[in-house]
């Protein structure tokens, strides 16, 4: 009897133990649509956000929770991956960081998703910290498996070229700001270009650079410490500017007169053709925009209050005006709204607004004008060009 229980015991054993290893080592692929798979597995994925969020013991300051979204699914060498983004503010005390937009940021991370009984799961991938202040276009990494993601900050990339140890060239598609493709897993170099619709390059940026439309120095005193590249620029010297060379242009109330005179137009459409929005700052009256720049008008062009400037930029649409209001950030609005303007990312103003009660916040008041001419754990790599 007790030789029968060990025989038993022990063919239990070798059971439970085949059956972890077959687990460890057979890929079982999901077998239901990308989109289905993306539903499913944020639930799995948000059970690891506190983890992620705790970072890295020589990390001194706590990260707080903004959003967290998948941005991809795809199949890659017959097996299944995600690329997933976790927004959140690094928690610095204000005394420290004048300028809290410095702090924003997010975890770009992959993982492999794999059926199991009654479900998905997610396996082993990588992730790493990111800033929307960071030097490159587009935050990337490559997984050993094969496997090339990142997501593209600036959503002029239409285009990204890897250049391998080997020589060899790899074109890699851009699917709504996001890359997820297969590279050869021999790949222990990869060199990223990235290019926008026309084919032009676009360069790495250490900041947001903002050029400034003035003559009053008094300005510039407010902006030394500001987290920016910053310039002054006459009027003239509009014609010059583009999208590879500045990120956004703030017009100050001593020169909006002079540029928004009708010879000027042609240099600001150019500018906003190229994404770099407008920001007429102390501007409180949209309809003056509207007025010469031939917008439709309505009636939320109407003045507002705490407001610190007007916006005009491009939009999916066509263009898009709107204020910039003192309620939009804990801190330096202007430098927020510009950074999520040039972005086109929501998210950056959601921590102040959040903050504040219906009450105290000042209507977003946002026009869309009809488009005319604008027309875990494995070993991994992150990136920078």
């Amino acid at each position: 009897m007790k030789k029968k229980i060990l025989v038993g015991a022990v063919f239990l054993i070798l059971l439970v133990g085949g059956w972890i290893a077959f687990d460890k080592y057979y890929y079982s692929p999901p077998t239901m649509s990308y989109e289905k798979i993306a539903e499913e597995v944020l639930k799995e994925l948000e059970k690891e956000v506190p983890g992620l969020l705790k970072g890295k013991p020589y990390e001194p300051y706590q990260k707080e929770f903004l959003a967290l979204e998948i941005l991809d699914v795809a199949e890659i060498d017959k097996k299944t991956y995600l690329v997933f983004k976790l927004d959140f503010d690094m928690l610095i005390p204000e005394q420290e960081l004048p300028y809290n937009i410095n702090n924003r940021g997010y975890i770009l991370g992959l993982r492999l998703v794999e059926k199991k009984w009654g479900g998905l799961r997610l396996k082993e991938g990588m992730n790493f910290n990111a800033s929307y202040m960071g030097v490159n276009p587009v935050d990337c990494g490559w997984h050993p498996e094969g496997v090339f993601y990142g997501f593209c900050k600036d959503p002029r990339v239409s285009r990204t070229v890897l250049t391998l140890q080997d020589g060899q060239t790899v074109e890699i598609p851009v699917k709504q700001r996001v890359i997820l493709a297969g590279i050869p897993k021999e790949s222990s170099k990869v060199e990223p270009r990235f290019f926008d619709v026309e084919g032009r390059e676009i360069d790495l940026s250490y900041g947001i650079r903002v050029a400034f439309v003035t003559e009053d120095e008094k300005i510039f005193e407010q902006y030394e410490r500001s987290p920016l590249e910053w310039w002054p620029v006459s009027v003239k010297d509009i014609q010059y500017l583009s999208g590879n060379s500045i990120d956004a242009l703030w017009i100050f109330p001593d020169q909006q007169e002079k540029v928004l005179q009708e010879e000027r137009h042609t240099a600001l459409e150019k500018l906003l053709n190229d994404g770099v929005p407008l920001i007429f700052v102390g501007l409180q009256d949209i309809e003056k925009l509207a007025g010469n720049f031939d917008l439709q008008k309505t009636e939320e062009m109407a003045k507002a209050n705490n407001v610190e400037a007007v916006y005009l930029s491009k939009a999916q649409e066509g263009l898009k005006t709107g204020f910039i209001s003192l309620d939009d950030s804990q801190n330096s609005p202007l430098v927020v709204r510009t950074l999520a303007l040039k972005y086109d990312l929501e998210v950056l103003t959601l921590a102040g607004k959040q903050e504040k009660s219906e009450e105290e916040a000042v209507p977003e008041k946002e026009i869309q004008i009809p488009n005319k001419e604008i027309p875990i754990t494995i070993e991994g790599r992150s990136i920078s060009k």
